[in-house]
């Protein structure tokens, strides 16, 4: 006899599969109950799959992430949307990055997307921040502070401190340091809030990584 219950071309499988029938016989109604509960909720963790935003992509994309840009016609960009006005429902979120977003943002405008973010992400949910270190960032500029302009250093440096203003919305208007970005997601209601510079990237000046969990 067969072990496995099927209709048509989609298989619908039943407890059998996963359990020893001889095992089952064996248990107690409570304990069946119990058994069927965690291996149906095993089963629905195994096919979920977290919803990870990367708000203002530009042309980055991030395996696994859906970039969500203002630009529809940004290259990674898979959903149009705005940092500041994401177009998720409240608490449907698992992940929410803004990479090199926030100095773009006049100061008065960022606890407002750090508040956006934490509104879609589900309780648990993750916030990660990249930004210029503005400590680091001075600190390289008063280091070639004698170089001639325009120097390939100090060009680096105006690039981390103002943007490249390549075109609008290329132009930094904040700056952070380790300190006033961690308070600024203190104030916003995260939990677990770790701020530190990111070696990864690999940047000539460093630059800011911050994570902080919704409570």
């Amino acid at each position: 006899m067969g072990r496995k219950t099927r209709s048509g071309s989609v298989g619908v499988v039943t407890f059998v599969d996963f359990i020893d029938p001889q095992v089952f016989e064996s248990m107690t109604l409570e304990q069946r109950v119990a058994e069927l509960a965690q291996r149906h909720d095993a089963r629905e963790a195994a096919a979920y799959v977290p919803v990870k935003l990367n708000v203002g992509c530009g042309p980055v994309r991030i395996p696994g992430e859906i970039g969500v840009d203002m630009d529809s016609n940004a290259s990674a960009c898979d959903v149009q949307g705005d940092v500041l006005n994401i177009p998720y429902e409240a608490n449907t979120v698992d992940q929410v990055r803004l990479s090199h977003v926030l100095e773009h943002l006049p100061y008065r405008m960022a606890p407002t997307a750090i508040l956006e973010s934490r509104r879609v992400l589900k309780s648990g949910g993750v916030l990660i921040i990249g930004v210029p270190d503005m400590a680091a960032t001075c600190a390289a500029w008063l280091a070639c502070k004698n170089e001639p302009y325009p120097s390939s250093a100090k060009q680096i440096v105006l690039r981390h401190m103002f943007g490249s203003q390549s075109h609008d919305g290329q132009e930094h208007r904040s700056g952070f340091d380790i300190e006033s970005l961690f308070q600024l997601l203190v104030d916003c209601g995260f939990i677990d809030v770790n701020v530190r510079q990111d070696t990864e990237r690999g940047d000539l000046i460093e630059t800011l990584l911050a994570t902080a969990v919704k409570r």
